[in-house]
């Protein structure tokens, strides 16, 4: 299996091996190697019946640059103030519910919702929570349209 090694710039790194060094560039490289691909996390669904169409590996490098991302966004939540609404599945095996909370505090939309889904997973728009969540996307578009 073909390995990369693990490099972030700054704090923490991504494999939690505890052997971080520097590089010749100055990032913080694992001593350890990371498999070039993890088995992808598709189909996170509560409905047995339906399936996401999904990757079957996804690559290392990109949850790096997903967390890099990630990190680069919350630092600018504030800036954010048209209206939101945030769905959120209660159970959710890919991120975790609570993020939909920091996004809730940290915009600074005067009009903002969290809508939590009690009958889905991840992928909730296939799953059982859809009718509602067409609904509620429908109705939050005609009254912002325009």
């Amino acid at each position: 299996m073909a390995s990369t090694a693990c490099f972030t710039n700054g704090g923490g790194h991504g494999c939690r091996c505890g052997n971080g060094v520097r590089s010749k560039k100055g990032k913080k490289r694992c001593g350890g190697e990371l498999p070039r691909y993890l088995d992808s996390i598709g189909s996170d669904l509560k409905n047995p019946d339906v399936k996401e169409l999904a990757y079957e590996k996804t690559p290392t490098a990109s949850l790096l640059q997903l967390a890099r991302l990630m990190a680069q966004t919350k630092a600018k939540l504030d800036r954010i103030v048209c209206p939101a609404l945030i769905f959120v599945s209660d159970e959710d095996h890919v991120v975790p519910p609570g993020n939909a909370d920091i996004i809730f505090q940290g915009i600074s939309s005067t009009e903002k919702e969290i809508v939590r889904l009690r009958n889905s997973y991840h992928v909730a728009t296939l799953d059982y929570d859809q009718p509602m969540i067409i609904e509620r996307s429908l109705e939050f578009f005609a009254k912002h349209a325009g």
